[in-house]
C-alpha cells in the first residue's frame, strides 16, 4: 500500500527500513505468493522517494539481492549489498 499524501510533512532525512514478517500476508500479489518482506521508504521529497523506489526496484530484480531478502540476511549483509550497488550507480553516472 502507498499513502496518497505525505505522512510526515518534512522528514529531516530519508530512511529505508526492511521488515521480515513472521507470518506472511496474502496481499493478492501478481505471482500469487504471500508477502514475506516489507520495505518502508520515508523521504524528504517525492523526487527523492521515486529515485529510491526506482533503485530498490532495480535491486529487487537481481537474484542475489532477492536471495538476501529471502534468507532474511542481516542488516550488515543488506547494507553491504546496497553500498555496492550505490558505488556501481555512482561509477556509471
Amino acid at each position: 500500500p502507498h499513502p496518497r499524501n505525505p505522512l510526515i510533512s518534512e522528514p529531516s532525512e530519508q530512511f529505508v527500513s526492511v521488515g521480515f514478517l513472521q507470518n506472511p500476508i496474502d496481499w493478492q500479489a501478481l505471482d500469487g505468493k504471500p508477502v514475506r518482506t516489507i520495505i518502508l521508504i520515508v523521504s524528504a521529497s517525492p523526487k527523492l522517494h521515486l529515485r529510491t523506489l526506482s533503485r530498490l526496484s532495480f535491486l529487487c530484480q537481481q537474484t542475489s539481492f532477492r536471495k538476501l531478502l529471502a534468507d532474511r540476511s542481516s542488516r550488515e549483509e543488506l547494507m553491504a549489498a546496497l553500498e555496492e550497488a550505490e558505488r556501481s550507480w555512482k561509477a556509471g553516472s
